[in-house]
């Protein structure tokens, strides 16, 4: 547990520090936004898929009708995370924010 801790605090701590660079109009910022997103974008996509692929048991106290509906809302989820990072990567590829960060 202490290893995913870290490793999510370390996703955190990049986050802002990448956040805090492009309100300073950074080039490094936009460079790590991209790869950010791209990250994003790939595991979006990959848990989506996944989670809608894989079987999931239904405990006891659980109608199918429900468990489909939670695995459902699973796959939005990630499919929204995974339309979020393509959104960013492609505004962060535009002309005029590349000429903005320099």
């Amino acid at each position: 547990m202490l290893v995913v801790f870290s490793v999510q605090v370390l996703f955190a701590a990049w986050g802002v520090v990448t956040g805090i660079g492009l309100f300073q109009l950074r080039v490094w910022s936009r460079w790590s936004i991209l790869v950010f997103s791209a990250l994003l974008a790939f595991i979006g996509v990959f848990a989506a898929l996944s989670t809608s692929f894989v079987n999931m048991p239904t405990p006891e106290n659980l109608s199918a009708h429900a468990m489909t509906g939670i695995k459902f809302g699973l796959v939005v989820f990630w499919a929204i995370l995974a339309l979020l990072g393509a959104f960013w990567l492609y505004c962060f590829n535009r002309l005029a924010v590349r000429t903005r960060f320099g």
